[in-house]
């Protein structure tokens, strides 16, 4: 796990200098909180799961009504481990739901979050989001412009560096 937060540094270093050296300490003390998870990680983003009952429209349309049933269909990533709130992460952390529904839909399913394991993984589901779009932006601009139009980018970027302040607390007082 902890290439993926060094790569989040990595592009966190051309794009916001301050907060580098800051998370850039995060790198070893996420990798060894990763190694004490026990749930298979997966590549978990929406484009990767079926919401049972909910079109892609109905989603788009009726964001306080993303209630379906989650059933993952990419096995690539299932050798790594996660933890438990990474999966709510990876479907509810996304600028298509709001604030007050993606909250009340993590407690709604357990999910403290303001623990130190919920914390740490959506620094690093959120840090990966960020670095995918930024990657496309600088790379692929066209394929940028097509695949993520209907989304505001900026939206990733500054829960990343939120959740990038949260970790620093959390893990420094460990």
């Amino acid at each position: 796990m902890s290439d993926k937060v060094a790569d989040i540094v990595e592009m966190l270093r051309e794009s916001h200098p301050p907060m580098t050296e800051k998370v850039r300490g995060l790198v070893e003390p996420i990798g060894q909180y990763y190694d004490k998870a026990r749930v298979p990680f997966r590549d978990a983003s929406p484009k990767n799961h079926i919401l049972g009952g909910i079109s892609e429209d109905d989603l788009l349309q009726q964001r306080k009504e993303c209630r379906g049933r989650i059933v993952h269909i990419d096995l690539g990533t299932v050798a790594s481990l996660t933890f438990r709130a990474d999966d709510y992460i990876s479907v509810l952390f996304h600028y298509m739901i709001d604030k007050d529904t993606r909250n009340t839909l993590l407690r709604e399913h357990l999910v403290d979050l303001d623990s130190e394991e919920t914390i740490v993984a959506a620094f690093v589901r959120l840090g990966r989001f960020w670095v995918r779009r930024q990657y496309y932006k600088q790379y692929h601009p066209q394929a940028f412009i097509r695949r993520y139009r209907r989304e505001d980018t900026g939206f990733y970027e500054a829960l990343m560096l939120e959740y990038a302040e949260k970790a620093i607390q959390v893990l420094s007082s460990a």
